[in-house]
């Protein structure tokens, strides 16, 4: 149950492009698939096999979602598309292809996460933030951030004798950048342990403290613990912070920020009356 729910953060930040989309999605965009008989209707018929409307509609209205203009080229692009599908459908078919192991549970894998994705956005929906609660997040953020941010590398290691050991060899004059490739920090390991500007709200407590003790280009000279690890860091630069106004663009990221969090606490709730073996 603990891997499962370490796993959330994993699962929303492949729901973010999802959330921007439920954020602004326009209910006219989205076509309707619900009890419309002229959806099934045939858009264009390949060796006798129709191809219903409804598909042609889906494939209009993701190339508009992206921003491509509606159009008769855009029509007839569908449309071949579309039949070329079904063409190369129908050959697999009869090559047996569809009769393959592995390409019937990729198949059922993709329904699965169409499903999937399909709740995250109705959730989302029904259970938009308020625009209190946006202002609310502004300010808690503004209040965390401080006046202070720190461009910061960091070396993460899995134990305290490890982050000593980088420590070392860092006095012995070997560079941050190359021992970063130790790091277990995926994210930042092939960037020399880059993690940004980064201030007292998108930095753990720990590492903050550690940071506001640091002058421009030193490194700590102790292990500092971590919510994930031993780290060791280095401050290149510092610089005041003044918190971005409250416009229409930061609410807009503070909404979908305020959805991760939502999907994530619904995900936990779901885990807790979950039967998982």
């Amino acid at each position: 149950m603990r891997t499962l729910i370490s796993a959330i953060a994993v699962v929303l930040a492949a729901t973010t492009p999802l959330v921007a989309l439920a954020a602004k999605k326009d209910p006219a965009e989205k076509p309707a698939v619900q009890g419309s008989a002229e959806q099934q209707r045939p858009v264009v018929t390949v060796n006798g096999v129709a191809v219903p409307e409804i598909d042609a509609r889906i494939a209009v209205a993701d190339r508009r979602a992206a921003g491509v203009a509606d159009s008769p080229a855009l029509q007839n692009a569908v449309r071949n598309q579309l039949v070329a599908r079904e063409l190369f459908a129908q050959q697999a078919r009869k090559q047996g292809l569809d009769k393959n192991a592995v390409l019937r549970a990729r198949m059922r894998m993709a329904q699965e996460e169409l499903l999937a994705r399909a709740y995250e956005e109705d959730y989302l929906v029904k259970h938009p933030s308020s625009d209190e609660q946006v202002r609310k997040e502004y300010d808690g953020i503004k209040a965390r951030s401080g006046d202070k941010e720190f461009l910061v590398r960091h070396i993460m290691l899995a134990s305290e004798d490890e982050a000593k050991g980088v420590i070392t060899r860092l006095r012995g004059g070997e560079s941050f950048q190359s021992l970063a490739a130790l790091s277990k920090d995926e994210g930042s390991r092939t960037r020399g342990g880059e993690l940004g500007w980064r201030n007292a709200s998108n930095l753990p407590p720990q590492l903050t403290e550690a940071a506001t003790k640091l002058a421009k280009g030193q490194t700590t000279q102790q292990p500092v613990k971590g919510p994930a690890g031993w780290h060791v860091l280095l401050v290149e630069d510092t610089r005041p912070f003044t918190m971005p106004p409250y416009d229409d663009k930061i609410k807009g990221q503070l909404r979908q920020a305020l959805a991760r969090q939502a999907l994530a606490t619904h995900l936990g709730e779901l885990l807790k009356s979950a039967k998982v073996e």
